[in-house]
Parts: structure tokens; sequence; C-alpha cells
């Protein structure tokens, strides 16, 4: 069975983990929100070896060094710049769950001829009309965080809520809990809620016909609710849409069946 390995790529705030896995056409994948890499093991095991995997851990999540930074979404779509030129190839498959999708159609439209193909699984939509609810960084209870030592430092973490510990494998529960308050906030303040995002949507408008794009939603998807599945469709009427039975994490409970069908038929 195939299985990712881990690999270290120095960037200027530190070090990013990035997990690959496989040959041949590359895949740029995008874990969500609190995720890592690792998050799709599963899908490298189902692909067994057609695809190389390229799955990092965003900074401030994961194994990756959790720096004090801003976490805005520019310096995040430059961290996958990186990752591509050093481990993906001229036209890779990009894909993204949950947050990732938002991250892996932004990253598309900042390189439209580089990009074989595209699938947006589960994925917000950016609603800049409420960032108002994002002022201010918000104080974590105690009983919702951890603190535990790194190189000296102390980085407060976000506890696995039972359910996360209970349901996903024992890899991606761990990695869940090493995100930091602030790089959980500030990502999304900036991808979901900064106003200026509606400029970068219009990049991804421009992606419509080019390559073949799967948008994803999960039927009884509570994080995620069916408006914003409308609202992708809106944004690019040309994609194949699917919408399936399940929840949020439907993808990793199936073993990715429906990505990896997808990717076999049309960048195969």
């Amino acid at each position: 069975m195939t299985r990712l390995r881990g690999r270290w790529l120095e960037r200027p705030w530190g070090r990013m983990r990035v997990w690959e896995a496989g040959r041949g056409g590359a895949i740029l994948l995008v874990h969500g929100l609190g995720g890592s890499g690792r998050y799709f093991e599963r899908l490298a095991a189902r692909l067994d070896g057609r695809f190389r995997i390229v799955a990092p851990d965003l900074a401030g999540f994961g194994s990756s060094d959790k720096p004090k930074l801003g976490y805005e979404r520019a310096a995040h779509l430059e961290d996958l710049d990186a990752v591509a030129e050093r481990f993906g190839d001229r036209a890779p498959n990009v894909a993204g769950h949950s947050l990732g999708g938002l991250f892996a159609a932004l990253w598309a439209a900042r390189h439209p001829d580089a990009v074989r193909s595209l699938a947006i699984v589960a994925a917000p939509f950016p609603s800049p009309d409420e960032q108002a609810v994002w002022t201010h960084e918000p104080e974590v209870p105690a009983a919702a965080r951890v603190t535990v030592p790194l190189a000296a430092a102390t980085v407060r973490l976000l506890a696995v809520p039972i359910g996360v510990a209970r349901r996903y494998p024992p890899a991606v529960a761990f990695d869940y809990a090493r995100q930091t308050v602030r790089s959980r906030n500030r990502t999304i303040r900036s991808v979901l809620y900064d106003p200026s995002v509606g400029a970068d949507l219009e990049g991804v408008r421009a992606l419509d016909g080019r390559f073949p794009i799967l948008l994803e939603h999960a039927r009884d998807d509570r994080t995620v609710g069916p408006d914003a599945h409308e609202r992708w469709r809106a944004l690019l009427p040309s994609a194949e849409h699917r919408v399936v039975a399940g929840g949020h994490q439907v993808q990793l409970h199936d073993g990715f069946r429906t990505l990896a069908g997808w990717l076999d038929g049309v960048a195969g």
C-alpha cells in the first residue's frame, strides 16, 4: 500500500513539512482548516502510485513551524508556489478539501496555464461582508486549548474535539491539535473575510472552461452549507458538480473514492 513520506522545505519563516507518495503526474493537495497533508493518506493508498501525491502542511498547521506571522492568504499561496516548484511538475492537478479547496482554487487562478485539473471539495465561499466579525482575535477558553513546549517556546494549540479524535485516523486527529489559535484565526480571516478576496475570485472565474474542474458538496454537510456550493457553481458554471451522500468529511470516511475516481477519469 502506498504511504506518505515526509520531507522538509525551508521557507523564510521556518520549515514546511511536505508529504509525498507515488509516481507519475503530480497532484498538489491542500488540506482544510486544522488539517495537514496527512489528511490525504487514504487518497494516496487508493491511488496506489498512479499519481505523485504532494501534500504540504500549511504554515502554522501540522508538522510545519508555527511562526508569529500574519497568515495572510498571499503568504500561504506563495508557500504553495514554493512547494509546486520544488516537488511538483509543469502541469499539476490541484485539489483541496474545505478551506483547502478555496486555497486550491486561488492558487490555480495564479497559474492558469500550469494546471491540468482542479477539484474543489466541500469548500466554503468567501463572505467579505462579514469581516466585522473578525475585527479582533478572540481569546480561546482554557478548556478548549492546550499549551505545549516547542523548541524552547510556548505555543498555544487547540484541543482536539472528541468527535475528531474518535472518527479520524490517529495521524489526522494528532495533527488537528497542532494548529495554533493564531494560525487558525488569521488564516480564516484572510481567506474568508478579507474584502480584497473578491478580486482574487475574479481570477477563479476566469478558469471556467480552461481545464476539468470538479465541485463536490456533501448533502449532509453541517460545516459548509449548500449555499456555498451554489455560489461556486455560479462562479464556475462549466464545472462538473456532484452532491454526494455524507457529511463534511465524506471523502476521508469513504477512502476518497469519489475524488480518486474523478482524478483517474480526467487526469489519468
